[in-house]
């Protein structure tokens, strides 16, 4: 039946969680996930075809756990450039700390997975179409600097609020998540906008 299809699913799911994060990609193969799981290994793949592919999946329920779906709708509601922008920033301070652990499996798989290169690719694609919508509303407001596209500044800022970024200074220099947020608005805003007055606490 289907319902006992998705607790299998939840199963494995739960499993890998454990054994992924704990273990690493290269550590970890299909065959503990399914003794943990309390699967056979054929039921595994049947569900999800690779170890990347569970992995993809992991993520994809990460993303959902941390609301990201609505968080994206909050950012397209916005009326205009900047808070649009705003949004985008609360959208990563509430996603990247729960979605980090998996994103450093599929960075640190995609050299010599090629779907797990595929999916890393597919993910900073994503958010760099996002960051180019937000820059062009904030071309078409005035409110870029001179001399900057709106190319060149979704690219700076894609850079900026990337994941490496999140480690570097969240995971191993042990910053709050409110000064990391603070921080990437400070820095696009200093380097990529004309004047805005700073955000006032309600």
């Amino acid at each position: 039946s289907s319902s006992r299809r998705e607790r299998t699913r939840a199963r494995i799911l739960d499993a890998g969680n454990e054994l992924l994060l704990e273990g690493g990609y290269h550590t970890v193969g299909l065959e503990m996930v399914a003794r943990a799981a309390g699967v056979t290994r054929q039921t595994v793949y049947d569900q999800f075809g690779s170890k990347s592919g569970l992995l993809g999946a992991m993520i994809a329920r990460s993303e959902e756990l941390a609301g990201l779906p609505g968080h994206l709708q909050t950012v397209m509601g916005q009326v205009d450039g900047l808070t649009m922008l705003r949004a985008m920033l609360d959208a990563i301070a509430a996603v990247e700390p729960l979605v980090y652990p998996y994103s450093r499996l599929v960075y640190a798989a995609r050299l010599d997975d090629p779907v797990a290169a595929e999916m890393w690719n597919a993910r900073m694609t994503s958010r760099r179409a996002g960051m180019g919508i937000v820059f062009g509303r904030l071309a078409s407001d005035g409110r870029l600097r001179p001399g900057i596209g709106a190319e060149e500044a979704a690219e700076v800022a894609w850079a900026l609020t990337s994941p490496p970024q999140y480690e570097f200074l969240v995971i191993e220099r042990g910053w709050s998540i409110d000064r990391y947020r603070a921080h990437l608005e400070a820095t696009i805003v200093a380097r990529l906008l004309t004047v805005v007055e700073p955000q006032r606490e309600p």
